[in-house]
């Protein structure tokens, strides 16, 4: 289907009619479905083909018209054309799909400042600010509105909160400055603007644009990745799985740290019951991204499943390194433990403390037999006990328990 050799292939000059043929081959093989459409978008818009990249995603929304997402990729392609109109037109359908999209308020309101209509954008702002009160940037804009209007008080306090969320960021000295010029505290207005230039070019010496050290070559392979792994999920998602699985392995070979299609496959694999493949996956990912919680848990659940339990416990011990209050890492490494790898006192020590984060049935019998495997009986009973009172229904509990208490009895 494609270049056995395809990094050898893919050039700047080739890769848009690369990608765009992988999206047109699965646009004729699902016409109902709007993904492919979707993705034919998503390859118009990497090659700046604003136009196309529209039409296409319209299209796509046509046949399914609720993806919050996609309305908003319009929105900011009619942006980038200096369409603002209709960039406000498709913000608010976004709005309509998801009132909370977080920042879309704050870039419908840029749009609306651009368009003059400053009472909009002002009440756009607001409404981000309501739904995402950390948003440090939505504060200057916010507090540029005001500052305008003359509430410069209002406006002072939004500044001194975007400087605290964010105090790396120079915008809200420079908010600031014009407030103390404003109000004729000139001293002051000069101590804002010093830190404002200082910040600013501080800014500058750190900022590194994505991609901006690749060469040419290096963004071609990884466009056509990104296009095969999205191929891939859209395949997967049909149930397509042979396709799925091609998609995602070219994907990894255009670029050997590709992240996401490792997890496509791995979670392919194992939907295939072939969770022994997902291994290598796992510690590929690992040495891409060694302090990543997820994927010594992950690794350490399929070595488990495949009852490699020295392994499963390394693998669990190192995500709770990573994460040393992790409830899911404490619960897992006790049933290794208790499956006969590792001390059962540290089983018990686990347990303790998800029961007090989490104190559930589930939670109370892997503690009931985590005191059981060191010989503490009524320690076992009463957790047990209180698994029956929160699920009373599950008939495990109560045999284990009547099972404990004639053991008991006969000792």
């Amino acid at each position: 289907m494609y270049p056995e050799n395809a990094a050898d292939k893919i050039t700047p000059a080739n890769v848009f009619d690369y990608a765009l043929k992988i999206a047109l081959d699965l646009q004729k093989e699902y016409p109902q479905s709007a993904a492919p459409y979707f993705l034919v978008g998503h390859v118009y818009y990497r090659a700046s083909r604003y136009d196309q990249a529209i039409e296409s995603f319209q299209k796509g929304l046509t046949i399914n018209p609720n993806q919050a997402y996609i309305v908003q990729m319009v929105a900011f392609l009619y942006t980038q054309l200096n369409k603002y109109e209709k960039a406000v037109e498709w913000y608010r359908k976004t709005l309509v799909l998801k009132p909370d999209a977080q920042n879309v308020n704050a870039r419908l309101g840029l749009i609306l400042v651009q368009l003059k209509r400053m009472e909009e954008a002002r009440a756009a702002f607001e409404q981000e600010l309501h739904y995402y009160p950390d948003n440090a940037f939505n504060r200057i804009y916010l507090g540029e509105r005001y500052f305008d209007d003359g509430r410069l008080r209002e406006a002072r306090e939004q500044a001194k909160t975007a400087a605290q969320l964010n105090p790396d960021l120079p915008g809200p000295y420079y908010l600031l400055s014009k407030i103390n010029r404003k109000e004729g505290n000139t001293e002051a207005a000069n101590q804002m603007l010093e830190i404002f230039q200082k910040k600013k070019k501080k800014e500058q010496e750190t900022i590194n644009p994505s991609n901006s050290s690749m060469t040419d070559q290096e963004r071609s392979l990884l466009t056509a990745s990104f296009t095969h792994d999205e191929a891939g999920v859209i395949y997967y998602d049909h149930g397509n799985k042979t396709p799925a699985e091609t998609h995602f392995r070219k994907a990894i070979s255009l670029n050997p740290k590709d992240e996401q299609s490792r997890i496509h496959l791995a979670q392919l694999y194992q939907e295939s019951n072939q969770s022994e493949k997902t291994v290598p996956l796992y510690r590929e990912l690992i040495v891409i991204n060694p302090k990543e919680f997820q994927y010594h848990f992950l690794l350490g659940n399929v070595l488990a499943e495949l009852k490699k339990f020295t392994e499963a416990r390394e693998s669990f011990e190192k995500a709770l390194e990573l994460s040393p209050d992790s409830v899911e890492a404490k619960r897992s490494l006790a049933r290794v433990v208790l499956s006969g790898n590792g001390d059962p006192r540290k089983a018990v020590e686990w347990m303790e403390s998800v029961v007090s984060a989490e104190p559930t049935a589930e939670n109370y019998d892997l503690l009931s037999r985590s005191y059981y495997s060191i010989n503490e009986v009524e320690k076992s009973l009463d957790a047990l006990h209180k698994a029956i009172e929160l699920d009373p229904q599950n008939p495990i509990y109560r045999q284990r328990y009547e099972k404990i208490l004639t053991l008991r009895k006969s000792n």
